[in-house]
């Protein structure tokens, strides 16, 4: 069996993860029912133990170590799109909280992506040239 490569994860806040797989597609999961629901997730209910997430397995898995990891398939099969995470007012909430720490800071192509399926959803004209969205709160657009 074939699997996609992980080639970025960026745990957010509230159990969420933004991965990107090979190829640039951008997953966003939300591992709360997991860590409510399963004993080897429950200890990352802290914020610190969350955020310490590696990629492992051939860049096929992620490992908080222990018995809590989570295969590529997993991902892709019960995430979602960033561009249908935008339209999700819960997800949207944690993107935007997110927008002033480094998921933002470090991947200016986050904000990009998050302008350009606004945009697309709402018939505007694709070319981001034409005006600033930076300073746009997503949540209150959805």
């Amino acid at each position: 069996m074939i699997y996609s490569r992980i080639e970025d994860v960026r745990p957010l806040s509230d159990g969420i993860l933004l991965v990107t797989v090979e190829g640039g597609q951008r997953i966003v999961y939300d591992c709360t029912p997991l860590i409510e629901s399963d004993p080897d997730f429950h200890r990352l209910e802290d914020p610190d133990a969350f955020q310490d997430v590696d990629i492992v397995n051939g860049y096929t898995a992620l490992s908080w170590g222990g018995n809590a990891e989570l295969i590529v398939d997993e991902l892709l099969a019960n995430g979602v799109s960033l561009e249908e995470a935008i339209l999700d007012p819960d997800l949207a909430d944690v993107l935007d909280a997110d927008e002033e720490n480094e998921v933002y800071q470090d991947d200016g192509m986050l904000q990009y992506d998050l302008d350009q399926a606004y945009r697309l959803e709402n018939g505007l004209s694709d070319d981001l040239d034409d005006e600033d969205f930076s300073s746009r709160n997503w949540s209150d657009l959805i």
